[in-house]
């Protein structure tokens, strides 16, 4: 089975029998598309920055969060899984306060994630729900907690929709030190006056939200207006279809795309356009376009290597996509394996685990999971099983297929 077979039966299997209600590109649709995306890049020219094997692309400068996710030394801990919002794209429920959560670990004891912090040599802190300001306290204890434990050697920052953000809330932030406020302004309607109030007193106020393609020409004007208050970087997103938005995304006209999960082509298509707008125009705004596919193998490749980290042995190595590979004879003959390190709060006892002990009072697990077990070499000259193990040594390059 072929790459696409394999995410259309995925796809099949995730969505059951709304999977026929979605509109799917046509061989000819996709073409299409992807010559449009094509034409769209090379008019943008020399001001459109590529990085990360294709993946990312921007205008200006990436922000020092932005750039800490790609570089893999970054860290997002959900404070709250409630949010007052109700915007379509929302990928899960948001209705259980629930306990603070990274790479599904949990930290009810904000020191213990503080210490996981030190322990895993993150660099950067994203805070994030829910709705993080729902939860307040957790965000100033956390905040305190890691500035006062690193310093300015760690960069932290908030999303948030803004909702409750007054005045109050802004000096306290900027007091303890946030390096960076992100906002969804979606949430209000596209509304700014909440990254105007925070411009000028938290650094690097930028606005973060997926392209929702309807919206195309009133965000023409925002990212005007955006620069004009102060907001420093816009990130994109590109729609990504769930089962929890699904009775949202009907009725949109939307063609959507198979990969890992399903996602929206005229979400990254419009994103593209309105960088070339503003590139053509020079309004001056740092303008990042953060694809599924970036997000799918670059923080996924984060995760895998921090955990991998801490339990390679000194016979193994660990690859460019962040699996470790384990290189052995047996006699004569050349064997490699590959697994994937995950974090886990328990043991299941399927797969061989490590015990890694952050503090006095915690301990987190990773386990193993066995991607390759035991393929001889010499089988490499066999293009499926090149094909087979290509993932686990590289990251692709270039962004999604449309067909």
């Amino acid at each position: 089975m072929n790459t696409k077979q394999a995410f259309i039966e995925k796809n099949k299997k995730e969505y059951g029998e709304l999977y026929c209600l979605l509109r799917w590109p046509s061989k000819k649709e996709a073409e299409e598309a992807l010559k449009k995306r094509e034409e769209i890049i090379s008019s943008i020219g020399s001001a459109l920055k590529t990085e990360y094997n294709g993946t990312k692309l921007y205008l200006g400068n990436l922000a020092p969060g932005c750039r800490s996710c790609a570089e893999g030394s970054w860290s997002c801990l959900f404070v709250s899984g409630v949010c007052q919002a109700n915007c379509f794209f929302c990928p899960a429920n948001q209705d259980e306060m629930g306990v603070p959560m990274t790479n599904t670990l949990a930290f009810p004891d904000l020191e213990d994630y503080i210490d996981f912090v030190s322990a895993t040599n993150i660099k950067s802190v994203g805070i994030s729900g829910g709705e993080p300001l729902l939860a307040f306290d957790r965000v100033e204890s956390l905040l305190k907690g890691l500035k006062k434990r690193f310093g300015s050697d760690i960069y932290v920052w908030l999303y948030t929709n803004g909702l409750m953000l007054d005045e109050e809330k802004v000096r306290k932030l900027a007091d303890l030190g946030l390096n960076s406020i992100r906002f969804n302004i979606i949430a209000t309607g596209y509304n700014l006056e909440k990254p105007c109030l925070a411009a000028g007193k938290i650094k690097d106020v930028t606005v973060e939200i997926p392209m929702v393609p309807e919206d195309f020409d009133l965000m023409k004007e925002k990212i005007k207006e955006m620069r004009d208050i102060g907001v420093e970087y816009l990130n994109l997103h590109q729609l990504r279809l769930t089962p929890h938005n699904f009775r949202n995304f009907m009725g949109k006209n939307y063609t959507f795309l198979h990969d890992e999960k399903v996602t929206v082509m005229e979400s990254e298509l419009k994103a593209l356009e309105l960088m070339d707008y503003a590139a053509k125009r020079t309004i001056g705004l740092n303008i990042n376009y953060c694809s599924f596919v970036y997000k799918n193998r670059f923080q996924a490749l984060a995760a895998r290597k921090r955990a991998a980290l801490l339990v390679k042995e000194n016979n193994e190595d660990i690859t460019a996509s962040g699996y470790v590979r384990r290189l052995y004879l047996k006699g004569v003959e050349t064997h490699v394996s590959y697994y994937e390190a995950k974090f886990v709060n328990s043991i299941s006892y399927s797969n061989p685990f490590s015990e890694v002990r952050i503090n006095e009072r915690r301990k987190i697990y990773v386990e193993k999971v066995w991607k390759v077990n035991d393929l001889k070499i010499e089988k490499l000259t066999d293009k499926n099983a090149v094909q087979g193990i290509e993932n686990y040594e590289a990251i692709k390059e270039g962004l999604q297929l449309y067909q």
